[in-house]
């Protein structure tokens, strides 16, 4: 264990994982629960009819991707407190939240577990690539596999968007968290994650591996936007669009939408 409380304000702010969890939440279960395939669909159900969803890749994708806000939260108490947080389905309460509009999917946590790791040296990276496989293939493979399943859509429809995920995180983190030792860390600890063999996520390979494809930043022409590794189906409900960085845009399309966010930015500042 650690000497000192993990600070979880900042998880909690961006990835709604604490063990205060939600304040005032519309749906909670535990997480292991998702694994059974009647509570799996009854939730994914509640979640579409509440975002107005057209089927069920909308829901599917958004409770799927909070797999990979599991992943940061691992990589950032790796990187910060260099401690390894073992979350197993287990421990965990899943909840969903109204917030104006839109909703926030995370996570209570019940039970903190941390993965013991040896003090440095080569034990120490064979003691995190061990915690990764436990995560993965205890608590990641097996949720993804029932939101899949509960679906009718193919792992890698979640899984597929993680690589992007994390290029993107690791593009914006230094201006949110400018702590040197964090960056150097958070850095080598991703890559340590993209080298970890597909198999272990049942997949032909990593999905944290991913060579990123770049836009036009809108809002800023002498900056760039990552291009999402696959679609998050934002437009599958209600008023919703696809995405800028939709990698199922043609150029004419996208060009279309940055057209219409310049346009905007340009009015408010004026």
């Amino acid at each position: 264990m650690t000497a000192e409380p993990l600070d979880f304000s900042v998880i909690h702010s961006f990835y709604h994982i604490s063990p205060q969890g939600a304040e005032h939440p519309d749906l909670e279960l535990p997480a292991a629960d998702m694994l059974k395939a009647d509570v799996c669909r009854e939730t994914l159900r509640f979640f579409g009819e509440a975002t107005l969803s057209h089927g069920m890749l909308y829901p599917a994708s958004m409770i799927g991707r909070t797999m990979f806000n599991l992943c940061t939260a691992t990589l950032y108490f790796l990187s910060m407190n260099g401690v390894f947080v073992h979350f197993r389905l287990e421990d965990l309460t899943f909840q969903m939240e109204k917030h104006g509009e839109h909703y926030h999917l995370g996570y209570r946590i019940d039970s903190l577990s941390l993965h013991s790791l040896a003090a440095d040296g080569e034990a120490r990276e064979r003691d995190i690539e061990e915690g990764w496989a436990a995560f993965i293939s205890g608590t990641a493979v097996p949720f993804i596999r029932a939101i899949a399943e509960a679906a009718e859509v193919k792992p890698d429809m979640i899984w597929n968007q993680f690589g992007s995920g994390l290029l993107s995180l690791l593009s914006y983190v230094g201006d949110q968290i400018p702590v040197p030792h964090f960056l150097e860390q958070i850095n080598k600890q991703s890559a340590n994650l993209q080298a970890l063999p597909g198999e272990l996520f049942q997949r032909r390979r990593n999905p944290f591996s991913h060579t990123p494809k770049y836009v036009e930043n809108p809002y800023d022409c002498s900056k760039n936007y990552i291009v999402r590794s696959a679609c998050c189906f934002n437009d599958r409900k209600e008023g919703g669009l696809k995405c800028y960085t939709c990698p199922l845009l043609t150029a004419d399309e996208r060009e279309q939408i940055r057209v219409g966010l310049a346009a905007q930015s340009a009015a408010s500042e004026a």
